[in-house]
């Protein structure tokens, strides 16, 4: 049983704007808020409010995020701004939002709660991650771009009196899910998962909730300025435990095990071209993903009836994780994310922020199957 008499709460009537509503941790924390009686605004982009959020009941505000004057004067009488909005295909929006999100939190004397990710650090294969654990070194992608954003809100927290926390949460996982439990269910529905030896390496979840609250206690105490905060959940469990439960949750097959040496071997380049070879609908994708096919191959589909051109479209330029019939093998960087044995400290959030995450694996598992089931 969930404790809910332990979940942080903000005052009654406070205002909020919140980014990313429309998104797995944004979309919960709306809801959160709401029920809690707080006035939330969602500052969302053209197109982009679902029915969701529609039925929160939060107020819904079409808005530029890079138009500075516009998130200023949306900002006009709020008391935090939630950011979790994040472009995966445009970097440079993420840079320009955030920048117009400083300038309005700043001018407007509005507290500022960034979600940004563990993933900023250099992940160790075993021991513990620590806010003072070494950043990441990565030049590009999202951990690169999450780094960046991070040092560019704690640069305006010391040279333009901006009032800000930054949240760095783990895996989340819970009902609506996010992209890489999207990612995980779609490799047990449609293909065979290969996992190293038992599975036995540590993966570090966190149920969407304890996001939420970790977020809420940044927006209220003062410790939390200028700070970053990492959020997990209250242990660790093994990654056999993560997938066989969600291969559970989808009545879908479970994982399966293979020794280290042979999952090494497998992606030997001999080896990987010879998986391809024998896989010509895979060469087909590869080939019509690349920058000078791909053109061709959409307009050759065009005049397809809708149909079949929708049936081409999802063979050709799908997600690689819903081929049917596919063997997902690690490659050595997933072997060596999947045999880790590091541990992410969320100490700091507890002495500083009294984050207490409410929910262990088998508790979130809970909702998140009763959701998985419904859809």
């Amino acid at each position: 049983m969930v404790d809910e008499s332990k979940k942080p709460v903000l005052r009654l009537g406070r205002k909020v704007a919140v980014t990313g509503a429309t998104g797995f941790v944004g979309g919960r924390l709306v809801e959160v808020l709401v029920e809690q009686g707080v006035h939330v605004t969602c500052l969302v982009r053209r197109g982009a409010i679902g029915t969701r959020l529609q039925q929160t009941g939060a107020n819904l505000q079409v808005i530029d995020l890079t138009d500075s004057q516009a998130v200023c004067a949306a900002l006009g009488k709020i008391d935090i701004a939630f950011h979790c909005g994040y472009d995966w295909a445009d970097t440079g929006w993420n840079y320009r939002a955030l920048s117009a999100l400083i300038a309005a939190c700043s001018a407007n004397a509005c507290r500022l709660v960034h979600v940004s990710s563990w993933v900023v650090y250099k992940l160790p294969d075993e021991g513990g991650v620590t806010e003072d654990t070494a950043e990441s070194t990565c030049s590009h992608g999202y951990a690169a771009t999450k780094r960046k954003l991070e040092h560019e809100i704690l640069r305006a927290t010391r040279e333009e009196s901006l009032s800000a926390a930054i949240i760095q949460p783990t895996l989340v996982y819970g009902p609506f899910l996010g992209s890489f439990m999207k990612d995980l269910l779609d490799q047990l529905w449609y293909g065979t998962v290969i996992l190293p030896d038992r599975g036995e390496g540590l993966c570090n979840l966190v149920y969407v909730d304890d996001v939420v609250s970790a977020m809420i206690l940044a927006g209220l105490r003062s410790a939390a300025l200028g700070q970053r905060f990492l959020v997990s959940g209250p242990e660790p469990v093994i990654w056999r435990e993560v997938y066989e439960e969600m291969a559970r949750a989808i009545g879908a097959n479970g994982p399966q095990y293979r020794p280290t040496e042979i999952i090494a071997r497998e992606n030997k380049k001999g080896r990987k071209l010879l998986r391809i070879a024998a896989d010509p609908e895979r060469v087909i994708r590869r080939l019509a993903r690349d920058k000078w096919c791909r053109k061709f191959v959409e307009s050759s589909i065009a005049v397809l009836p809708q149909g079949i051109r929708k049936s081409a479209q999802d063979r050709l330029f799908g997600p690689s994780t819903r081929r049917r019939g596919q063997i997902h093998i690690p490659d050595l960087a997933q072997l060596r994310f999947l045999q880790s044995r590091m541990t992410i400290n969320s100490d700091k959030a507890r002495r500083e922020l009294g984050y207490a995450p409410r929910f262990d694996f088998a508790a979130g598992m809970v909702p998140t199957s009763a959701y998985l089931s419904s859809v």
